[in-house]
């Protein structure tokens, strides 16, 4: 009778190929002994040089985990530990839809490992190939989340100094997410390399990155111009061995973006051609410059783009067969007692499967409403009728959403509004704001007074939906100040026999 690892093993070698097969591998022996209780390693999902990812199951908090170990031959070398440690230090400190989770590190011995957000997709390395230029708005929208993500990361004083294809990773959902921050620089922190020496991917660095200059945010920037230059073209700028390629960033041209891709919008190219000048002064100010101009015109969810990106991304993940969702429905990572329910295959379904919110985002009053409307596309772009949508709201004390998706507004501020069908699931950010003054009422309009008395008329102020507002302040002012004085909010002094009229405001609102 097999045994629950002899099960799991079975499937990731169905799944996963060689890369899966329960062949010797002391450093999987030894994460699995250190995290024994807490995650459940399903087998290995890739390396490099100086580390091993793997795929887990977080036992603790039912979820998907990648766990990514330091070669423990690289313990000894001196600093190589630091910088594996610094990597995850500030991709945890980076709270931001588009970089990479970081939940926790641990050093066990000579094992020094991280846990991290299990990315379901694959890298724009495989998404986009040599010589295979993605479409304009696919490109857009790619760019956009990544000049976001590392706009924020400089505004928290990082710079990531190694952004290429292949450390930014588009998931299932159509959406971008940076990672590899293993030579990242924290502002006043120690970059962790020798004098002279030069960090980065040739292909991708700045111009400044060849000397003796420290790389900041415009080399951030050169280098997303750089990979924006390959999506749009199939090319990058330059080519060539290291000292050609030394040589072309620091004083060649790229050939003009239109003169290789000619249907691409000319405020686009123009774009990325700036963020290529060799020096860094002449390139955007900051990238929120940038991200304006990647946004202009775009959906607000990323529209038919994302939606396409999605189904690539979902086809590399089907390629690569990461999702421990797939494993689970097909066997359990740990012993399932024999009286629990079958696991249901919804993985499968929901990888095949876009949620779309409609409208994607919504600003609303306090007590309005709106009606929301869930689309479920298959990947063969036809909708399904079929199953039911179950809608949530993060934060019901800001707004909810009824079972037919309709929302409705109760206190002011922000919640993140959820559409689910069979596993798979879309978000939209809903602000909830105070319901506009619609008038000012007086009790008496008409008031007459001797001169040396005062008055504190009563005002109200009605919203939209008829509701008196305590929380708004009125402006009081007098036409004839020489007869009658306002001498505070709400209180009126006659100083002289006459007629003067006295305003009261809220807004644009008067009365």
């Amino acid at each position: 009778m097999q045994g629950p690892r002899t099960r799991l093993s079975s499937v990731i070698t169905e799944l996963f190929g060689n890369s899966g097969q329960e062949v010797s591998d002391p450093v999987l022996d030894r994460l699995r002994l250190a995290t024994l209780g807490s995650y459940d390693i399903a087998g290995e999902l890739g390396r490099g040089g100086m580390a091993i990812v793997y795929v887990a199951r977080d036992l603790k908090l039912a979820r998907t985990v990648a766990i990514k170990v330091m070669d423990p031959r690289l313990a000894l070398a001196q600093g190589m530990a630091d910088r594996f440690l610094q990597e995850a230090r500030i991709a945890a400190q980076l709270q931001h839809p588009n970089i990479i989770v970081v939940h926790e590190i641990q050093h066990n011995g000579e094992l020094i490992f991280f846990v991290m957000g299990l990315v379901e997709g694959g890298s724009l390395d495989e998404l986009c190939r040599p010589g295979e230029p993605l479409p304009i708005e696919q490109a857009r929208w790619i760019l956009l989340q990544g000049a976001r993500s590392l706009a924020f990361a400089h505004s928290e004083g990082i710079t990531h100094r190694d952004v290429k294809p292949a450390n930014i990773l588009v998931n299932v959902k159509g959406d971008v997410i940076l990672t590899d921050f293993g030579i990242a620089k924290a502002v006043g922190g120690d970059s962790m390399t020798k004098s002279g020496t030069q960090i980065g991917t040739p292909t991708y660095m700045s111009p400044e990155q060849f000397g003796n200059v420290a790389a900041g945010p415009a080399s951030d920037q050169y280098a997303l111009g750089v990979t924006a230059y390959r999506l749009l073209t199939g090319e990058t700028p330059f080519s060539g061995d290291l000292y050609q390629l030394i040589g072309a960033h620091l004083n060649s041209q790229p050939v003009p973006l239109r003169d290789v891709r000619p249907d691409c919008p000319a405020f686009l190219a123009n774009a990325v051609m700036r963020m290529l000048e060799k020096k860094p002064e002449h390139r955007w100010p900051s990238l929120d410059d940038v991200i304006a101009v990647f946004g202009a015109n775009m959906a607000v969810d990323g529209g038919v783009a994302r939606k396409q990106l999605a189904m690539a991304a979902r086809a590399l993940h089907r390629q690569r067969a990461t999702s421990v969702s797939a494993l689970t429905a097909r066997a359990p990572l740990s012993p399932t007692p024999t009286n629990a329910a079958p696991v249901r295959p919804l993985a499968a379904l929901a990888d095949s499967l876009v949620v779309s919110i409609s409208p994607p985002g919504a600003t609303i009053f306090v007590r309005g409403t709106l009606q929301l409307k869930a689309t479920v596309m298959q990947e063969s772009g036809e909708p399904l009728t079929q199953g039911k949508t179950v809608w949530s709201s993060a934060d019901p004390s800001v707004a909810t959403v009824s079972e037919d998706g309709v929302l409705e507004g109760l206190t002011p501020g922000v919640s993140m509004v959820r559409a689910t069908a069979h596993g798979a699931w879309e978000e939209a950010m809903i602000r909830v704001e105070p319901a506009p003054i619609a008038r000012v009422t007086v009790t008496n309009p008409k008031i007459t007074i001797r001169a040396g008395d005062t008055i504190s008329p009563v005002v109200r102020a009605l919203d939209v939906n008829g509701v008196t507002r305590e929380d708004v302040s009125f402006a009081w002012t007098s036409r004839a100040p020489a007869i009658v004085d306002v001498e505070s909010p709400g209180r009126i002094r006659a100083l002289a026999p006459g007629e003067a009229v006295v305003e009261v405001s809220v807004g644009q609102m008067r009365r």
